[in-house]
């Protein structure tokens, strides 16, 4: 009776632990995997809109926005991230240019590990990712850039229709 529970269990364990769905630990994903299921429009369809049922009534004052498309949510798919991806997470999270955020994430990363870290980690990896760091910052720093020559081109829309919207590209760059 007793090996019975524990094959039972064994046996349930990927369904409590990866959703409905009886899958692989999402560490033993191939690169094509994960893509054939991120790029299935069938799944990303479902994804979506098990995110919009989950969202129905948990916004504040109708805050949460209103998307098309796909929805990754680490805790039931974690699976469809890419390598990629959680590394370029990881390394924003640890070398966030916010020292205060920075301490935070990286004291709950340690708490999260199920190995212990050297004491020399954080400045390990430092040294290792200083490059990577480096141009994610840099491409951080563009974006909020772009966002703001788009802010700035966007008044300047307005400011030359009257208020209304329609402006010929030649306008607003002549």
């Amino acid at each position: 009776m007793r090996r019975l529970v524990l094959l039972v269990a064994g046996l349930l364990s990927p369904l409590l632990l990866y959703g409905s769905e009886v899958t692989r630990p999402p560490w033993e994903w191939t690169l094509e995997e994960r893509i054939r299921d991120r790029s299935d429009p069938v799944k990303a369809r479902q994804r979506a809109e098990r995110r919009a049922a989950s969202a129905n009534g948990v916004t504040a004052m109708g805050a949460a926005p209103k998307l098309d498309g796909d929805s990754i949510d680490g805790h039931r798919n974690p699976e469809l991230f890419l390598p990629i991806e959680l590394f370029r997470i990881f390394v924003s999270g640890a070398f966030t240019e916010d020292p205060a955020g920075r301490a935070v994430y990286r004291q709950a990363r340690v708490q999260a590990s199920s190995a212990a870290l050297p004491k020399d980690f954080w400045t390990r990896l430092e040294t290792i990712t200083h490059s990577y760091v480096t141009t994610l910052s840099r491409a951080r720093a563009l974006n909020r850039e772009a966002v703001w020559t788009c802010v700035g081109l966007v008044d300047r829309l307005k400011v030359r229709s009257g208020g209304g919207s329609r402006l010929t590209f030649l306008e607003l760059h002549g």
